[in-house]
């Protein structure tokens, strides 16, 4: 992990974050669960129609990219053991070849102008398929428009990877809505869960009882490894892809029990492994063989092998409350090791300057 020009304050003095923290993106973190609540009912009381003829649904793919694309992972984990029928995320510029007309197709820009999204929701017309869009605005939200197609309105100024909760909801109406799950419990426990997950990990948290900060401090001056297992598996992701764009680091994602039958052999091996620092997501009412993996492979392969190694463990009765209360400690401990690296979380100006030159005829 590469230094940064200049430290930030320590992640007690919470009354400085806002020197580094500029837009205070640690406070919308802080604020998933009003989020997720607020989308939730939005969702809930302004869904549109789109089970007009009745068409039967052979599978569901969620197209998007970033931010909208992390939503449906965390979904289709949460749902994996409830759908009746596959449910898989794209994120590129074409859909798989099995997309047809029994698909449905829910197309997720949160600006409405991402290009491989836009041109998933091309594709998914040309197919036939059924479309159901969620976006703030954007080139999207007008094709959709004069499509005629249904749409779930977001709202604006939300940067896309702090609008999960926003992005999420509308997902999990669908899948109601469908008839494919039945996900208002699930929600009404997960928002519950969130909330006091978020509180016991916020800024007036000190970091000897505040599993975020305690995280973040463990990262610094090493390469972040985040195992998932189970349904965790996209909740590893979306840490990974946090600590890229809030701390702006390198990180890596895994999961149980692949990473046994590959990862494993490498750590002693290599002697960079000494400059990783691992952290494991714990579902508690996981696979009981995958608990007990982990437990091996601590002692196998991180134990002298390994800067350090942290443990979360998940939340929660249902799957969904799980997955997120472990997306919101990680979304939280990201914040904190930018804070303590001296990094604005919010700015990603390399993505800026990509989208503008892919711009450029």
């Amino acid at each position: 992990m590469g230094r940064a020009r200049k430290a930030g304050p320590d992640l007690d003095d919470w009354k400085g974050f806002g020197r580094v923290d500029k837009s205070d993106l640690l406070g919308r973190v802080e604020r998933f669960a009003d989020d997720l609540e607020s989308a939730w009912k939005a969702a809930r009381a302004g869904a549109p129609s789109f089970r007009k003829g009745g068409r039967y649904v052979s599978s569901v793919i969620v197209a998007g990219m970033g931010g909208s694309a992390i939503s449906g992972e965390i979904v289709a984990d949460a749902f994996r053991y409830a759908l009746p029928v596959p449910m898989g995320v794209v994120q590129d510029y074409e859909l798989p070849s099995f997309a047809r007309r029994e698909t449905l197709v829910v197309v997720s820009s949160y600006s409405g102008s991402t290009e491989e999204t836009l041109s998933l929701f091309e594709d998914a017309k040309r197919r036939g398929c059924r479309i159901v869009g969620i976006t703030s605005g954007g080139e999207l939200k007008a094709r959709l428009k004069d499509e005629g197609l249904p749409c779930f309105d977001l709202p604006g100024g939300i940067m896309p990877r702090a609008a999960m909760p926003f992005l999420l909801a509308p997902l999990v109406e669908v899948l109601e809505r469908a008839e494919l799950a039945h996900g208002a419990p699930l929600m009404d426990e997960a928002v519950a869960v969130v909330r006091r997950t978020a509180a016991s990990c916020g800024r007036k948290r000190p970091t000897r009882v505040n599993r975020a900060k305690k995280v973040a401090l463990a990262l610094e001056g090493g390469t972040p490894v985040v195992f998932g297992e189970g349904i965790l598996r996209s909740a590893a992701l979306r840490w990974r892809t946090q600590f890229n764009e809030n701390a702006k680091v390198q990180a890596r994602d895994d999961v149980f029990p692949a990473a046994n039958h590959n990862d494993i052999n490498a750590w002693g091996a290599d002697a960079r492994s000494s400059g990783f620092r691992v952290v494991i997501l714990r579902d508690p009412k996981g696979h009981p063989r995958n608990a007990r993996r982990v437990e091996l492979t601590k002692r196998i392969a991180f134990k002298g092998a390994a800067g350090s190694v942290s443990e979360v463990e998940a939340e929660g009765e249902g799957a969904l409350a799980r997955a997120l209360s472990a997306v919101v400690v990680g979304d939280l401990a990201s914040v904190y090791l930018a804070i303590r690296r001296g990094v604005d979380p919010t700015p990603v100006d390399a993505i800026v300057r990509l989208k503008k030159e892919l711009a450029k005829p």
